[in-house]
């Protein structure tokens, strides 16, 4: 339709009224089952924190929030009251209990279709502030009281947020910058100043993109803390002037512990362990706590120049659960990133330097744990060990995996006269779906194993002395990178994966749990994938997944004879466990599944307990849905050129369904218009006009919602929100 049809066409409709459709003359869709359940979506919220015994009002941003039943939270101390809500927003007021412990929570939106993602949240004792605007100059410095955690946005390339404090003379603070830890967007810089605008500290990164200053004030006075994004967002996206970017962050300004590494980072059931923690902040009478059973530590200080060094003995039950915990302390800020902890079955070993020569490599037996440490640039740990012709021996690092510091470890396998054998980089060599989202954290650490024998009858025996060496491909090196470094003899296995920690299907239908596997040091049978832990009227129908077939799909079907949905939610909800099963050299192996991991970024302050439970929802099946189906450069509304802009939305239907819907603007502002022509083969193309003496120019974020009525019964669904970018 030209310009001029769509201006004409524009007079017909309501100032920001509704247009009936034409009922279509066949279905669009074979069965309910093509319609796709909408499921609601988080992708923002402000603020990200409350102090404890206090009330704040956020709002939730993201698609799909229509019909909100409640703000719910993963944890008994933090309620949350809905004051008003749209399919775009909702928002609410949270509190936490007096008595709440500082720290990370995790919070939710309920609908009728079922839980929405989860948002990291943050309680703190400390005095939680919002940032306000103007502060963009130091005459405009927002005061803050410390200690203090600071939420706060960048909206534009060019905004600035200052924040004015009080430091003395010797005082030493932290400026914790939190936006990739808290899984918000931004890409910021930490600037400390004093009043006249000199320069006394700044960071870009330190926590993945998170900066991080640590300072101390030669005079007492006032000093600016200033907050400017990065105009390389990441290593592709260049921000331009005009880019609203609306990036948001937490900053916390004070003297809250930090938890720099652990050595070693593990040890053996039935030992303990004397690790040296390095932290900052850190109390010497802090109490150690871990996220598991089985482990108790005592904490000690270590006299050095700094304060950041401790002793802490870590008792290993015998029959203490293998695997990684985390440890932690009290921290009143709400911020700490814990490190991490594992415990194995296998004799470990402290790695000891001089050890960098093939000559000066440090002897181990197989298996062994190797924990080190790349202590200085270009560092190379190597160890020594024997094997006999037709050995089988696999190694591993677990390093970005566990927090460490490390950048990107690599293994080379020789023998002592230089020999190259073989070489180990990152963990796999063809990254499938279960490195691409279930194990992302350890994608760098490598992993392979080396058969030992001689492929030729002339060549040496494969039998004797090898060395394995370990170095960080940066070539950088300090305390912090640590690793463990695991030998043992190649046992073939699997691991399984769940590639989403949420599913949902419909009431009386089947839930799909997307499984996937992978094979390990040469297994090549199947492995039969079930789920346990189903209540009655739940039922799952195994599925069999092989190494060259790895990825398959687990249904989940549901009886409503037998379980029936909730009368508050409409829905049935449940929770449960997803495990493999494999015959191997005639016995039987069992793994439960993992599942995708809170944050995909690795290495230090990322950092969390794994999932171990897969949610499935039951919900009403929608008869309809709607998809906007949004151009390449986004919709762009010129006034110079005529203010209009076609929105092509597809309708998918239930078999039977043939309802005529009725179309109304979410979200719209002052002189934006909305009309819609009639459903042709599934689509319907809706025309946006705009009043250039009303509408602002700028971006709005906007929905369209459909109506009907199906047996006597009303019926809504939305659309996702889209961009309409006015100039």
């Amino acid at each position: 339709m030209g310009t001029s049809g769509r201006r004409c066409f524009g007079l017909l409709a309501f100032a920001l009224g509704a247009v009936w459709t034409a009922p279509p003359s066949a279905a669009s869709d074979p069965s309910p089952s093509a319609v796709r359940i909408n499921a609601p979506n988080v992708t923002s919220a402000f603020p990200l924190s409350v102090q404890a015994g206090g009330s704040v009002r956020v709002t939730f941003t993201g698609n799909f929030l229509d019909r909100v039943q409640k703000v719910g939270c993963e944890c008994q101390d933090v309620t949350a009251t809905i004051v008003r809500s749209s399919p775009l927003t909702v928002e609410a007021i949270v509190s936490a209990n007096d008595s709440a412990v500082s720290g990370p929570r995790f919070l939710f939106i309920e609908t009728p279709k079922g839980p929405s993602n989860r948002i990291l949240f943050r309680v703190t004792a400390w005095t939680s502030v919002i940032e306000e605007e103007p502060n963009d100059s130091s005459g405009q410095s927002q005061p803050v009281q410390t200690p203090a955690l600071v939420d706060g946005r960048i909206r534009t390339v060019h905004d600035s947020d200052l924040f004015r404090f009080r430091a003395e003379a010797g005082e030493r603070l932290a400026f914790n910058v939190l936006t990739g830890r808290n899984k918000a967007p931004g890409h910021v810089v930490a600037i400390v100043m004093n009043r006249d605008g000199r320069v006394l500290e700044r960071n870009l990164s330190h926590f993945g993109t998170d900066p991080y200053v640590d300072y101390t004030f030669s005079e007492a006075g006032e000093y600016i803390l200033t907050i400017i994004p990065r105009r390389f967002s990441d290593f592709y996206t260049i921000l331009s002037d005009d880019q609203a970017i609306n990036w948001q962050y937490q900053v916390a300004i004070g003297r809250s512990p930090m938890l720099w590494s652990l050595f070693p980072a593990g040890g053996q059931r039935g030992t303990t362990v004397e690790a040296e923690l390095r932290a900052d902040f850190l109390s010497p009478t802090s109490e150690p706590r871990f996220s598991g059973q089985g482990l108790t530590a005592k904490l000690e200080r270590i006299e050095a120049e700094c304060d950041c060094l401790f002793r802490l003995r870590v008792s290993i039950a015998i029959d203490a659960p293998l695997g990684v915990q985390l440890l932690s302390f009290r921290d009143d800020s709400g911020t700490l990133a814990p490190l991490a902890f594992a415990v194995g079955e296998t004799p470990e070993v402290a790695e000891r330097e001089p050890n960098d020569a093939l000559n000066a490599a440090m002897p181990v037996t197989v298996p062994s744990v190797v924990n080190g440490r790349i202590g200085v640039p270009g560092d190379r740990d190597g160890v020594r060990f024997t094997v006999d012709q037709h050995d089988e021996v696999a190694f591993r690092v677990d390093a970005k995996v566990l927090g460490s510091h490390i950048s990107d470890p690599n293994l080379t396998l020789a023998r002592p006269d230089g020999q190259l054998i073989s070489r180990g980089d990152d963990r796999c060599s063809d990254c499938g779906s279960f490195f691409a989202s279930v194990a992302t954290k350890e994608e760098l650490d490598p992993k392979f194993w080396h058969y030992f024998q001689t492929g030729n009858p002339n060549d040496a025996d494969a039998a004797g002395d090898y060395v394995l060496q370990i170095r960080d491909n940066s070539a950088l090196g300090g305390p912090h990178q640590t690793y463990r470094l695991h030998l043992s003899r190649k046992a073939p296995g699997f691991r399984l994966g769940v590639l989403s920690k949420s599913i949902r299907g419909p009431l009386g239908g089947a839930a799909e749990v997307p499984v996937t596997m992978h094979a390990q040091e040469g297994f090549r049978g199947p492995v039969e994938v079930t789920a346990l832990g189903l209540p009655h009227g739940l039922e799952a129908k195994p599925v069999v997944l092989w190494p060259d077939a790895p990825s398959g799909t687990l249904e989940i079907r549901h009886d409503p004879s037998v379980l029936s949905a909730s009368p508050d939610t409409g829905w049935v909800q449940a929770r449960f466990q997803v495990h493999g099963t494999a015959r191997i050299e005639g016995e039987e192996l069992s793994r439960q599944a993992e599942l995708p991991p809170f944050y995909t970024e690795d290495g230090a302050g990322f950092n969390e307990a794994p999932a171990t439970d897969v949610l499935a929802s039951f919900v009403e099946p929608p008869m309809f849905a709607m998809r906007v189906e949004q151009p390449f450069r986004g919709f762009r509304l010129d006034l110079i050129s005529g203010g209009t802009v076609e929105v092509p939305v597809a309708v998918s239907r239930a078999d039977g369904f043939d309802s005529g819907l009725q179309l109304e603007p979410i979200g719209f502002p002052l002189g934006l218009r909305l009309t819609a022509g009639a459903e042709r083969e599934g689509m319907i193309t809706a025309v946006l006009e705009a009043d250039p003496d009303q509408i602002e120019r700028r971006p709005h974020r906007v929905a369209i919602r459909a109506s009907a009525n199906w047996g006597g019964r009303p019926l809504t669904e939305v659309t996702s929100g889209f961009t309409v970018q006015v100039k």
